[in-house]
Formats: C-alpha cells, sequence, structure tokens
C-alpha cells in the first residue's frame, strides 16, 4: 500500500473513532486497531495523538475548500446561485462529516504547545475557505447586491458562522433552508412584502 494511504487509512480511522469517543478517550491503540496498523506505524505519520487530529482537521479544511473551489472554478451561476451552491456543499459536508467538523471548529481540545506549532497551518485552512466565499461575496458586491461599506472578510466570516450555527444541530426543527439563510445574509431578518 503506497505510503499516503496508510495515513488517509489513519486519518479515516481516527474521525470514525471520534464519532463515538471524546477527545480523551481515544487512544492511538483504538486508532491503530480501526486503522489495521500497527501503532508503530502511526508514529511514522504523526508525533502523537495532539498531531494526529490537527492533521486530521488540516485535512478536514483541504476537503472542503476543494469542494468550494469546483464550484467557484465552474462560474455558470450568477452570484445568488453560487453562492447558494457553495453552501448547501459546505453545509453538505458539515452534516456529512459532521465529527470532522467538530474537530475543525474545536482546536481547544488541543495541546496548547501544538496549537501553537500548527497555527498557521490551522489557521491557513479556515482563511482559505474564507477567501474562497470572499470571490464570490465580491462578484455580489461588484452587482450592487451586497453591501460595500463593510469588508469582505467580514461577510464572509459572518456567512459561515450562520452557516456553522445552522449544521451544528442539523435535527433542529425550524432549520432555515440555504436558500432562506442565503435571503437573510443578503437581505437581513427584516419581513419580505
Amino acid at each position: 500500500m503506497p505510503k499516503n494511504d496508510k495515513r488517509m487509512q489513519i486519518l479515516a480511522a481516527a474521525e470514525k473513532l471520534f464519532t463515538d469517543k471524546r477527545y480523551h478517550e481515544l487512544t492511538l491503540d483504538d486508532v491503530a486497531r480501526e486503522a489495521q496498523v500497527g501503532k508503530g506505524t502511526i508514529y511514522l505519520y504523526f508525533k502523537s495523538k495532539d498531531d494526529l487530529v490537527v492533521h486530521l482537521a488540516m485535512h478536514g479544511h483541504a476537503a472542503l475548500c476543494a469542494l468550494v473551489r469546483e464550484i467557484i472554478d465552474r462560474r455558470e451561476h450568477d452570484f445568488e446561485e453560487r453562492l447558494v451552491h457553495v453552501c448547501a456543499k459546505v453545509s453538505e459536508f458539515m452534516v456529512g462529516h459532521h465529527t470532522l467538523f467538530r474537530i475543525m471548529q474545536e482546536e481547544e481540545m488541543l495541546s496548547p504547545s501544538l496549537v501553537h506549532e500548527n497555527r498557521s497551518q490551522l489557521e491557513g485552512g479556515r482563511l482559505e475557505l474564507q477567501g474562497l466565499v470572499v470571490t464570490i461575496l465580491r462578484d455580489g458586491q461588484a452587482q450592487g447586491r451586497l453591501r460595500n461599506d463593510i469588508d469582505l472578510e467580514l461577510q464572509a466570516e459572518c456567512l459561515l458562522e450562520m452557516m456553522r450555527v445552522r449544521d451544528w444541530y442539523p435535527e433542529t426543527p425550524g432549520r432555515p433552508s440555504i436558500r432562506q439563510l442565503i435571503d437573510v445574509f443578503i437581505h437581513g431578518f427584516r419581513a419580505r412584502n
């Protein structure tokens, strides 16, 4: 098996185990068993459990950004339609990979030294996603459909936070559709006539 496949196998096993276990309950022995590799093999790729989780979060950011980039590169829809498609992909990812999404959001579960050591990479994944959303918002701003007196990075961060809140508990009654969320983002909460 190629070296990268083993690494991906270990990451997939850790993600699966985090579905049922809390961070402090998970051991590298559990991951090795689930990945069907020796514990020493894990150490070929990751320094520690914390390091494994940091790389799992970075892998999640990279996968999510790749999905969003595909939609942006198509440029076949108008601004609002592309925003709906991007948010639908982000939502699908967040709900379909809830455990990975949780890990991406909750880096405080990691040791402070490891988070500090990997801060730029962890931050880079979030900033890349934000930048991809800014690309679409810039089109909306150019069309006069978004405000130009509020920084686009801040607008993107607000939209992504709305998505996070929407998808953190996907079974919540009254959860807005993606179109409703985009409508609120663009037009606010004011009643529409």
